[in-house]
Order: C-alpha cells, then structure tokens, then sequence
C-alpha cells in the first residue's frame, strides 16, 4: 500500500507544501529586511557549542528569535555557560541564506542567565575522567552526547571518512531505536501470549522505544541533525503502523515537505540535503535489487553501496579526500555493533575497552588527508540522472557508472 493512490494526490500535496513553504520564507525574508536596518540588536541565547582558541572562545549560539550566530568572546572568566544575553551587530554584507542558515558576527556578552550545570555536562566530565586520551573522550561525549570536538580529531575523522558517525543522526538514533526495541521485546512477548494477544509489539513497543529516543533528544540538547532523523523515524514508524510501504520514495518527499514546512531553515542546510541523499540512494539502490538477495544485499553491500553513490555528492562540497576512507563503509557497518556494546562497556565499568583501537585510528588519520574538489557542473549532472533512475534503469546503472569513475578518479589523483 503506497500513501498516494496516484501521481495527482502525489503533486497536489506538494504544491500545497510548497506553497507554505513560499509563505514563511517570504516572512523570513521581511525579517531579513527589517534585520539589516539596525546597526545592532540585543538577544537572549541558548549555547549551543563552546570551542577554547589561544585568546577567547568560539561560541554557536541560537538566539530567541531562530538565528544562528557564530562569534568570538573574549572573556576570561567565561566557562561552561549555557543562556547570555547579547548586543549583536549587523553584518551589513549579510545574505539572505546566511542568514537562515547561520553566519560570523560582532557580538558583546552583555549577561551571562545562567552555567550549564545539567545532567550531559556532568556525563561529559565523567567520560573525560574515565579515558586518558582526551581524544578519546571527546569522540565519546560527541557520540553519546552531541558535544563539539577539536579541528586536530576531526580532520583524523575526515581522513576516515566517518564524519557521519562522530555527528549524531539518524543511524544513533535507529540503532538506539532498534536496541531499547529488543530489549522491551522480550517481555513484552511474555505479557501479550498471557494477557493482551490481540495488540500488536511494533505499536505497543515501538511507541515506548520512540519515547525513550524522544527522551534521549531532548537530554542531548536537541541538535538539528537529531531532530531531523527523529522527524523521519516518527512519520516511518506512522507509516509502517498504518500498512503502507516505508521502502517508498513518495515517503521520502512526504517527510522533506513535512520537514521544511515545521522548519524552513532547513532549505539552506547542507547536512538536511545529504542526509536526503542518503536516505534517497538506500532506497534507490533497493529498489533495483533482486527480491531475493535483499536480506543478504542490505546487510552485506548496501554500505558499499550508499559510499559510492554519495561520494559524487559529499565531495562536490567538502574537499578532504584520503585513501583511509575507502574503508569507510566496513567502519559504518562495524559502527552498528561498536555503538551498542561500547555504551554498554561504559555502564559495566569497562569503558576503556576500545581505547587501543580508537587511538590507532586517530593517530592513523592524521596526516594525510588530500584537498580535493569536484565541480559543481557534475554534481548537478549527478543530480538530474540520480533523480531520473528513479523511473528509468538505464538511468540507475548511468548513475552507478558516473559515482564509480569518481570514486576511482578521487582513489588515484
């Protein structure tokens, strides 16, 4: 059962997204204006991320009224503070779409409201106690915690071509899902044969797992990239509850509508796109998969596969290139085990178990990233055949081809 019955209901819906879609961008765009005529305003703001420099700190911030800013502050005294308040001035060079997406600014503390003492604070400092690589501990509190990690340990990162990893999204968050699922299955499966046979575990279970990685979000200070993949785990989970099919690129529109219209900001963001693209090649890769090699295709060289096509796509805008991230898709694949039991191994009190593996990988990654940027011509090229192989196979296996020959062109250069 697909959601529309037809392509009308399919065009109908869209126009109706894109047309509120037009509405509040044009607002924003008033906005905008009306923002630009002031030399400068004051703002309440939430801290995002704190990065120490040699003389002050880097901040992100979110203020009151949904801009994001990124500034410098220079105070010494300032450490682990969560709300300021803040006289901002306006960029005058400041364009519509850094605007919505975020941009550099002038900016004075004029209040600190209040420090961050809350409970991912203090996990963030037990994780820094318990690991004596500081490197480490930062790529623990980052994949537990959303927390920001160093340029030196991201470039490592880089290298590996697992920046997907390190920055929660979806994939934290289904393999959250699917093992708070499990666990409240088994005696979930022992109450329904005894008590309630006629209810279902993907409704009853599913709801309370969805509840605690809606728990979990909130506690991690609700990054975008979560909320996103949260979005879309939720509109899945309605959807498979309801009998329609998830593997359905109509969904994939159906969510990226829905998801622009609860947040048109989205329309300027890089990572909203390429988790779209992501989530586009899984199913475009299934779709033209023989029924009966899909169980042992999507465990075995689906990875492979979404790797391949989206390097045309994530090196049209991000220039490191390395050998190492050839063996991105077998970390991915190890990352759906490592994730669970490394969680685990922290609440046993064996939290250094991956340490030694961890530190050969930083320590490898360093040093040789290569700065390599295709051009944009071929990603929207890349685009029009990825978005006909939808309909067309020979557009599919064009598409193979071309994300193929880059792959093979970026190995060698």
């Amino acid at each position: 059962m697909q959601i529309f019955e037809n392509r009308r209901d399919l065009f109908i819906f869209i126009s109706i997204a894109a047309l509120i879609v037009a509405i509040k961008l044009s607002y924003n765009y008033y906005k905008y204006t009306e923002f630009l005529k002031k030399p400068f305003v004051y703002r309440y703001a939430k801290v995002l991320k704190q990065t120490k420099k040699v003389k002050g700190s880097l901040l992100t911030l979110a203020s009151s009224d949904g801009l994001k800013i990124y500034g410098m502050s220079y105070k010494k005294s300032l450490e682990d503070i969560s709300k300021v308040r803040i006289m901002l001035y306006v960029p005058k060079d400041l364009s519509f779409s850094r605007y919505m997406s975020g941009f550099f600014a002038k900016f004075r503390l004029k209040k600190i409201i209040r420090t961050d003492r809350s409970l991912r604070k203090r996990l963030s400092k037990k994780i820094y106690k318990i690991h004596k690589d500081p490197k480490i501990s930062q790529l623990y509190s980052a994949l537990y915690l959303a927390t920001p990690i160093s340029k030196e340990l991201r470039e490592s990162i880089s290298a590996w071509g697992i920046n997907h990893l390190v920055a929660l999204s979806g994939m934290h968050l289904g393999i959250l899902w699917a093992v708070t699922y499990g666990i409240l299955l088994i005696p979930y499966r022992y109450l329904q044969h005894r008590l309630f046979p006629y209810r279902y575990s993907l409704v009853d279970v599913g709801a309370v797992s969805l509840l605690i990685a809606f728990v979990y979000l909130i506690g991690v200070g609700s990054p975008a990239s979560l909320v996103r993949s949260f979005a879309m785990m939720l509109l899945g989970w309605m959807v498979v509850v309801s009998g329609m099919s998830i593997l359905s690129f109509s969904l994939l529109v159906v969510s990226v509508c829905l998801l622009l219209i609860l947040n048109v900001s989205f329309l300027f963001s890089i990572s909203f796109w390429l988790s779209v693209a992501g989530v586009f090649y899984i199913f475009l890769i299934l779709k033209y998969t023989p029924p009966s090699q899909k169980k042992i295709f999507t465990y075995l060289i689906l990875p492979f596969g979404i790797y391949i096509f989206m390097v045309p796509i994530t090196h049209s805008i991000f220039t490191q290139t390395s050998y190492l991230q050839l063996s991105s898709p077998i970390l991915s694949s190890a990352f759906t085990l490592f994730y669970p039991i490394s969680i685990l191994s922290h609440l046993l009190g064996f939290a250094e178990l991956f340490d030694p593996l961890l530190h050969l990988l930083i320590e490898h990654g360093q040093g040789v990233v290569k700065t390599i940027l295709l051009p944009k011509w071929l990603l929207l090229v890349y685009i029009c055949i990825s978005l006909l192989a939808v309909r067309y196979k020979m557009a599919f296996y064009t598409t193979a081809a071309v994300a193929l020959f880059t792959n093979i062109y970026l190995l060698l250069k």
